[in-house]
């Protein structure tokens, strides 16, 4: 049987409360490597400044500009040289205690020592705070220049990717309601974490990791997926069980803990599903997981752009389309796009014949995948 190897790179953005939880990513192959890693070096000759791994919610603050500047000023002006007044005027304005104050904390933070901590945000803002209007306008218009040279690259890795099938991006969103009760999923998972998010995390994660199963399998054919997050709130994808919902194979799954679960579809196809340790958010951090954070934090600000009601599937995915020149798909299959809430419950419903006069969807794209899903063959799987 012919078989293929893929990664499933995950990142998150958003609470799930305030606004939506996206769990989102990239799903792509080991042949990809190269382009991967070309991509990072062409991003550290066109940006040398700013510090590996990028960090989009940081990519959005004018602040962190002005901080990765000051830090780097000699690499800066090689490559930025119309920055230098910028740089000089910035200095000038964050003379006070305060400014020096939040200088020296922001340069410990963020992606200049990994994953951006707890209260940089706050940081950034306070300091942008303390800038002048033109000042702080001139640097947002250095963050723009910043995004036109990155997105050049980004679209050029997006457009390589997608004609050579190579990879495809993936989404779920956390939805209100779950097919499962809070009882249950507490035992399959175990306790929610301090912060609220580990819920609404593991159940869009679950979501997602089915739709790209549906997304890989083709009949006769063996795949090996990996989950693989960026230090996401929920748990550790070690424990695969809790990664495979219900409606897909099962409650047999569930207990398998750390060790691979295969599926096999009524098709003929077979999904082998991996577990693996979420990757820290580090300088030697993969341009996969770099691409990740940016599809993620890209699919958030969509959903949260449009109050996640009224967006239909098709703009949902030509917004992303436009941005990273990355195809939802591979090879024509079904679209790796999920609303955890409405669409677990579609599909479950569907799947055991549940009545569908249970099911309320809140957004319209739930139920145009749904649709898509039902007309490309809705699959059965079971634990082999």
């Amino acid at each position: 049987m012919k078989a293929s190897s893929w990664t499933l790179w995950m990142d998150e953005s958003g609470d799930g409360k305030s606004g939506p939880l996206v769990v989102a990513g990239l799903v792509a192959n080991e042949e990809a490597d190269e382009l991967f890693a070309g991509f990072r070096t062409d991003v550290a000759l066109a940006l040398p400044w700013i510090p590996w791994p990028l960090h989009a919610a940081e990519l959005h603050r004018p602040g962190m500009h002005i901080i990765w500047a000051m830090k780097s000023e000699g690499l800066f002006l090689e490559a930025f040289p119309e920055g230098g007044a910028a740089i000089e005027r910035a200095k000038s304005e964050l003379s006070s205690t305060a400014g020096k104050k939040l200088v020296r904390a922001l340069k410990g933070q963020g992606a200049l020592s990994g994953r951006a901590p707890a209260g940089w945000y706050e940081n950034a803002r306070r300091l942008e705070f303390l800038l002048s209007r033109p000042l702080l306008a001139l640097w947002g218009a250095i963050q723009r220049e910043v995004g036109l040279r990155l997105q050049v690259r980004v679209e050029a890795l997006g457009r390589a990717l997608t004609q050579r099938q190579f990879a495809c991006a993936a989404f779920a969103a956390h939805g209100e309601a779950s097919f499962e009760t809070d009882a249950t999923f507490r035992r399959r998972v175990g306790l929610q974490s301090a912060d609220g998010r580990y819920g609404p995390w593991t159940r869009a994660a679950s979501e997602l990791v089915a739709r790209v199963v549906e997304v890989l399998e083709r009949p006769g054919e063996s795949v090996h997926l990996t989950p693989r997050p960026l230090e996401l709130a929920g748990p550790d994808v070690s424990n695969i069980g809790a990664l495979l919902p219900v409606h897909l194979c099962g409650a047999v799954a569930t207990g398998q803990g750390a060790r691979p679960v295969a599926l096999q579809s009524d098709t003929g196809g077979r999904v082998e599903v991996r577990p693996a340790s979420a990757s820290s958010f580090s300088r030697l951090t993969g341009s996969q997981h770099v691409l990740a954070d940016m599809v993620a934090n890209a699919a958030f600000q969509v959903l949260l752009n449009h109050g996640g009601k009224s967006l239909s599937m098709a703009a949902f995915e030509e917004e992303i389309r436009q941005r990273f020149q990355l195809d939802i798909r591979l090879r024509g299959g079904p679209p790796a796009l999920a609303a955890a809430g409405d669409l677990s419950r579609l599909l479950r419903a569907e799947r055991f014949g549940q009545p569908q006069g249970t099911v309320v969807p809140q957004t319209v794209w739930a139920l145009e995948q749904a649709s898509a899903l039902r007309a490309s063959g809705l699959r059965k799987w079971r634990v082999s």
